[in-house]
């Protein structure tokens, strides 16, 4: 046994001297043995025998710990095996005066579209732009048979008619309304209003217009027609009007003091003209383009209470009875007035 160590101390030896150059007996044995000389086997038996010096590690800072953990929120996790009730996290709470806000939606669009302001529709760049478009726009003027209605045209179309217009306004009116109560102004003009209506309706036209005070009666024929039909029965119904105003209506209203303020002014033309309907989206207007309808204002202007004003060629075209010796219209150049109406005899109206 002793043998086999010597041979291992030997080996041993020399392994040492092949590595560090020296015996190991030959180096000095310290009195307390390091780190390295008992790793690298350098020293006596002696110095082996000396227990080794644990060396002096640094110790790491512990990791830093966190302000809040989960387990500081929700507390331990519950134990089904035993159990442990559930954990309930408490809803977010909400203002009272908090409410959903809802965003009008527009299909195919994301957002809601701009709207420009109303006043860039009317500026100068906006009206040249409409300008040249009216401009280009084909007018539309057809020959028409009949009075067409508002509804039948188009904005910039027009029917060219034959036709005799009678205006007719009652006389004195503003005076009334400013003399009077609201109530009797307004239920005078009311019975005008439909009187006028009513009697044009009888002899077969149009009341088409009411500005106030005054009424525009239509009596038409198709435009190629050359009778004088339309103009008879403007001048009857015309005489008509003065009968019912100055036997029904002023009597009706003389307990309340309008008389004698209460009468009416009528004018007559006649020609072809051309019934256009002019206007903008929804907002259309019917008007008379023609020297008929100017002329039968302009008469109508000119006249007196309890007078009809007609132009020479509505005389002309009159209708027959206004040749009797009880008939005396007075020609006055190019207009005829006459201040008559139908006998108090006469109950109903008569025809042309």
């Amino acid at each position: 046994m002793s043998k086999e160590n010597d041979n291992k101390n030997d080996q041993f030896s020399v392994i040492h001297q092949m590595l560090f150059g020296v015996k190991p007996d030959s180096i000095p044995v310290p009195k307390t043995k390091s780190l390295f000389t008992t790793l690298s086997g350098i020293g006596s038996s002696s110095a082996r025998d000396v227990p080794p010096t644990t060396p002096t590690v640094p110790s790491m800072p512990p990791p830093p710990k966190p302000y809040v953990s989960l387990r500081d929120l929700v507390g331990a996790a519950p134990d089904s095996r035993i159990g442990s009730p559930a954990i309930r996290i408490p809803a977010p709470l909400s203002l009272p005066d908090e409410r959903p806000v809802t965003l009008p939606t527009y299909p195919g669009l994301d957002a809601p579209p701009p709207r420009s302001p109303a006043t860039g529709e009317l500026g100068v760049r906006e009206c040249r732009v409409l300008i040249e478009g009216m401009a280009r726009k084909k007018i539309e003027l057809n020959a028409g048979r009949i009075l067409p209605k508002i509804e039948d045209l188009a904005i910039g179309e027009g029917r060219k008619i034959r036709a005799a217009f009678v205006y007719c306004d009652l006389h004195g009116f503003s005076k009334i309304v400013a003399s009077k109560s609201t109530e009797t102004s307004l239920r005078l003009l009311q019975v005008f209003v439909e009187f006028m209506g009513r009697i044009t309706s009888f002899y077969d036209g149009a009341l088409v217009d009411c500005a106030g005070d005054r009424t525009l009666s239509v009596f038409y024929t198709a435009e190629n027609d050359l009778s004088p039909e339309p103009v008879q029965r403007a001048v009857t119904a015309a005489l008509w009007m003065q009968t019912i105003i100055q036997r029904v209506i002023a009597p009706q209203f003389r307990p309340v003091g309008l008389l004698p303020d209460v009468s009416a002014a009528i004018g007559i033309d006649y020609g072809s003209v051309v019934a256009a309907c002019v206007g903008y989206r929804n907002n259309k207007r019917f008007v008379f383009l023609g020297d008929a309808a100017n002329r039968a204002a302009k008469l109508q202007e000119d006249g007196q209470g309890n007078e009809i004003v007609m132009s020479d060629v509505a005389f002309i075209l009159r209708p027959n009875f206004l040749n009797g010796s009880t008939w005396h219209p007075v020609n006055d150049g190019n207009r005829v007035r006459l201040q008559q109406r139908f006998a108090d005899n006469v109950e109903t109206p008569p025809k042309t």
